[in-house]
């Protein structure tokens, strides 16, 4: 079996509790209650990674804030340029895909406020429940593997 590598992520308290850091390759889900400072610890987190893509579903997160805690950054905005949830992911798949890595972390926030390609379409009378969790599982099968050959984090913010 495979050791994990682990990224300390400058948190002493954090890295002590996570086993010595962040671990590479895998994907962790950061939940809590709105404004309770998951988005600002994922952003904390990023500081101990040199290539990170945050992807904003949200809309709600501050450019001047986050630039300045993680200049670097590059931002992919899920609302503006994209529909739907899978369309954002085959954008991203596109960006990590192929022989090299181009980052080494990638925070989704937030999760639960993407919306799916069945629940775009449907009429408003349409029952759409459980699409986007289907949606979700079926896009980590698949980047699961890539994450993990080339090491790439992936924090996803999810809140209650």
């Amino acid at each position: 079996m495979k050791k994990i590598e682990k990224v300390k992520t400058g948190l002493f308290t954090l890295d002590l509790m996570l086993g010595d850091g962040l671990p590479k390759g895998q994907f962790l889900e950061i939940y809590g209650y709105e404004d309770s400072g998951k988005t600002t610890l994922c952003l904390e987190l990023s500081k101990a990674f040199s290539n990170v893509l945050f992807v904003d579903f949200e809309q709600k997160t501050d450019l001047a804030h986050m630039t300045m805690i993680n200049p670097d950054m590059e931002i992919l905005d899920g609302f503006v340029f994209e529909n739907t949830m899978q369309e954002v992911f085959e954008k991203m798949d596109k960006r990590i895909g192929g022989k090299k890595k181009q980052y080494d972390l990638i925070i989704i926030d937030s999760i639960g406020s993407a919306i799916s390609k069945k629940e775009y379409e449907a009429k408003l009378t349409e029952d759409t429940m459980g699409a986007l969790a289907k949606a979700v599982t079926r896009w980590l099968r698949k980047a699961s593997e890539i994450h993990y050959q080339f090491g790439i984090t992936c924090l996803m913010i999810n809140h209650r």
